[in-house]
């Protein structure tokens, strides 16, 4: 029992701290890299790249989920990639200063 309901708390298993840990790992790795991004790369398109990641997320949990995501979903995130990449092509450098 917990101090709010009375249902019982789930049990601790290996897979659950498996999950965890595997949770933990991915997001502490994305910090990492956005980290070493902003210190040694390139900005811009890393702020281009950065659109990829609710699209990710959503796609993977749609997967765990067993959600089918709609035509929409994929239409729309068609969209934010061009924004993106319009955006990476309107800030480029050329060869020209």
């Amino acid at each position: 029992m917990n101090l709010v309901s009375p249902a019982p708390v789930g049990d601790i298993t290996a897979l659950g701290v498996a999950g965890l840990i595997g949770a933990a790992a991915v997001i502490a790795s994305g910090y990492a890299s956005w980290n070493v991004g902003i210190l040694h790369g390139n900005i811009t398109l890393l702020a281009s790249a950065s659109y990829a990641t609710p699209v990710l997320s959503t796609a993977v949990s749609s997967l765990l989920l067993g959600a089918v995501l709609p035509l929409t979903f994929w239409g729309n995130v068609l969209l934010v990639v061009a924004g993106s990449l319009a955006g990476w092509w309107a800030t480029r450098r050329t060869g020209r200063r």
